[in-house]
């Protein structure tokens, strides 16, 4: 299951994990994220909190995700990642591997500070 909330002022996604991924999520989540970027253009970023590898309910969730990435990543300009866990640090370098994202990870205790950090991304 995914929690998210969009925050319409600041134009910030917030993805909470809580529990196995499933393909639904990513169809609701997909929806919301649809409309606000029809309306604005794009997103400012994304914070994700994450306390562990997240899991997925089944192959067809893992390939929603993947295609919700496909479709959404050219309008995300940030994603700060909140966490704690030493096995999800090297996380923000990986994606930068494989996406033009700006990335950084921030831990729990300063995820207000994450959200500043996306907010200083300019107006949407």
């Amino acid at each position: 299951m995914l929690a998210y909330h969009l925050n319409e002022q600041t134009g910030i996604v917030e993805l909470r994990p809580r529990g196995p991924l499933e393909a639904h999520d990513f169809a609701s989540l997909g929806l919301m994220v649809d409309s606000y970027v029809e309306e604005h253009g794009h997103l400012r970023g994304v914070l994700l909190e994450l306390e562990h590898v997240p899991e997925y309910d089944d192959w067809q969730a893992l390939s929603a995700h993947l295609k919700f990435l496909r479709r959404h990543l050219p309008h995300i300009r940030r994603v700060a990642l909140v966490t704690d866990n030493p096995w999800l640090e090297p996380l923000p370098d990986v994606l930068r591997l494989f996406t033009p994202l700006i990335v950084q990870r921030f831990p729990t205790d300063r995820r207000g500070d994450a959200f500043v950090w996306i907010a200083a991304a300019g107006a949407h």
